[in-house]
């Protein structure tokens, strides 16, 4: 699975978004589409996100702490590339069998 992995005092993160996670983010108000409009909250807010798959316990401070000290170059393309991870992956089966089946009817 991509992720972003992130060391910091002597703790390791994955980073990631999930189905789950990113339904959690909208149903807490993120936006992806505010980006433009409002760019600090909505990168911010995706950082934050990107911590629930995995870490879901951790504090907003420790967040904040976490992005003050680690280099943001690339970070937000990358972090916005596995954002639509799930997304794209709702419209692919990618070769897996599935267990049920659906078909319309008239």
């Amino acid at each position: 699975m991509s992720h972003i992995e992130i060391k910091y005092k002597d703790k390791t993160y994955k980073l990631y978004y999930t189905r789950r996670s990113i339904m959690q983010m909208e149903a807490d108000g993120f936006k992806i589409n505010e980006a433009e409009d409002k760019p600090l909250s909505t990168l911010f807010n995706l950082f934050k996100g990107s911590f629930l798959a995995e870490h879901g316990y951790i504090s907003d401070d420790a967040v904040d702490e976490i992005f003050d000290n680690i280099p943001h170059d690339g970070l937000f393309e990358q972090l916005a590339h596995l954002y639509e991870i799930p997304i794209l992956s709702l419209a692919e089966d990618n070769g897996e069998t599935k267990n049920a089946t659906w078909e319309m009817k008239s």
